[in-house]
């Protein structure tokens, strides 16, 4: 491999093996018991500019939560990935989430994409309309994020039936 490939991706990656130090290290301080692997996974999918998805081959690191989440840490934002049951998300208080930019898809058809751009009331109706049982919840924050803000939204995500 040509050095300076060589050097350019492990700056890149640098950065992302810090950010998933961090996050592991903020798992680990927590006092009740949680189960966790990580590793870097390729396949993972972002909104291009005509918002559509788009496939990344490129390895990430990923912090999974065993029956929680997945945290997935990437070069411009920390996205966490959780699902609810339909009947958890037709009652779901998003109010509580506002802060958070987030995507709700399908867990069957993961490339179908409720709306989250729309209204809430618009979103719900999709949802209800739809023959899934089960939805994908994204969230995103900021790369910048700090570990405190991670493990806050993992909070959030444990006190209202999020499971993965």
């Amino acid at each position: 491999m040509d050095t300076n490939v060589r050097k350019t991706l492990n700056n890149l990656y640098l950065s992302l093996d810090n950010k998933r130090e961090g996050i592991l290290s903020g798992l680990k301080s927590i006092q009740e018991e949680i189960h966790f692997k990580c590793g870097f996974y390729n396949g993972h999918y972002h909104k291009n500019d005509r918002s559509e998805y788009e496939k990344d081959y490129y390895p990430i690191p990923v912090v999974s939560i065993v029956g929680l989440c997945d945290i997935e840490i990437d070069f411009d934002n920390i996205s966490i990935t959780s699902k609810l049951k339909k009947n958890n998300i037709i009652d779901f208080e998003f109010i509580q989430f506002t802060q958070y930019r987030f995507e709700v898809y399908g867990v069957e058809d993961y490339l179908c994409d409720f709306g989250t751009e729309k209204s809430l009331n618009d979103m719900i109706k999709k949802i209800i309309e739809s023959d899934e049982s089960e939805f994908f919840i994204t969230f995103y924050l900021p790369f910048n994020a700090n570990v405190v803000d991670v493990l806050n939204l993992i909070k959030l995500l444990q006190t209202n039936s999020f499971f993965y």
